[in-house]
């Protein structure tokens, strides 16, 4: 604390004799004896509540395998704002491993149009897909009861036989089970209004015979790229993924694959969307003002892509939402 000036506003005077003394000295002696009082007892105690804030490591739990740490690294007070620079990192409770790098400073250029700002760097996305990937979790088995019914493509060796002509001929019209990894976390950019995600994982096929015994055809490795389209939905950010690549490698063979073949049906239709909802749970907007000031409720979001995070915008509405 820099600076304080109480100052009382009206008083109360039970001797009139005090008055003769006159009202301006009075007042001159309160406000003193308030500043020598007032301001020392504030200050120690805005000290011990520093303290205390900077102790605190503050964890929300997203699932039985990951927790957001969003303790409090800097606040930056000025006349008009307050603004917190909080760690923002996902952990695996499973088995704690530190990230590669720490969680990158940065400052929000001013901003004034709205109530509240909070700022998503791709450290804080990135560590949760680094959970999603240490856990296994973003691991898919893929089967072809998952293929849209409506696709025409099915989840054949006679569907992977148009690029991978031997496993047709050898195993003829069998169903195909696919086991999806990533080999690595998942990796998301932020450019300038522009959001890329990229995902390298490996295909393992299984073939489905009468006794249920599966046996590996093959292994693919796959590079895909998305666009990401970040909004806001009822408080939450959300992601909406768009495949703009996708590539393949078998064997030292680069394969390329069209817009609608089976592989990027399954990486639009089935992989995309469970990415998307595990993403969901970690990224509720008023849940950190929420557990401590009762409802909050984000209003007229605005979401803007800048270079290495994400800017969010928004009015803050408390108790029942009444916007539609």
């Amino acid at each position: 604390m820099d600076e304080c000036s109480p100052k009382a506003e009206s008083y109360e005077l039970q001797n009139r004799a005090i008055v003769n003394i006159g009202i301006s000295q009075i007042k001159k002696l309160l406000d003193i004896y308030l500043k020598m009082t007032i301001c020392p007892a504030l200050k120690t105690h805005l000290n011990d509540l520093n303290k205390q804030l900077w102790c605190y490591t503050l964890k929300a739990t997203v699932s039985e395998y990951a927790e957001f740490d969003y303790s409090l690294m800097s606040v930056d007070i000025s006349a008009n704002s307050i603004e917190m620079g909080l760690k923002g990192v996902f952990n695996n409770t499973q088995q704690h491993i530190e990230t590669p790098s720490p969680p990158p400073a940065f400052s929000l250029a001013s901003q004034s149009t709205n109530m509240f700002y909070i700022a998503v760097s791709a450290f804080t996305i990135n560590s949760a897909f680094m959970v999603l990937h240490q856990t296994n979790v973003s691991n898919i088995r893929i089967t072809d009861e998952m293929v849209p019914s409506v696709s025409p493509i099915r989840l054949s060796t006679t569907t992977f036989g148009a690029f991978i002509p031997q496993i047709s001929e050898t195993h003829p019209d069998l169903k195909l089970d696919l086991k999806v990894k990533t080999e690595k976390e998942p990796i998301i950019k932020f450019e300038q209004d522009h959001v890329i995600l990229q995902l390298l994982s490996t295909v393992t096929a299984y073939d489905v015979q009468s006794d249920d015994t599966p046996h590996k055809l093959f292994v693919l490795d796959l590079e895909s790229v998305a666009s990401v389209q970040i909004t806001v939905e009822k408080g939450d950010l959300a992601f909406d993924l768009t495949l703009e690549k996708i590539e393949g490698n078998m064997n030292g063979k680069t394969l390329k694959f069209k817009k609608n073949n089976f592989l990027t049906v399954i990486m639009h239709d089935i992989v995309f969307p469970i990415i998307k909802a595990h993403l969901a749970k970690g990224f509720q907007l008023p849940g950190l003002l929420g557990s401590y000031i009762g409802k909050v409720h984000i209003v007229n979001p605005q979401v803007k892509v800048l270079e290495d995070y994400v800017l969010i915008g928004a009015d803050i509405q408390f108790g029942e939402n009444t916007s539609s």
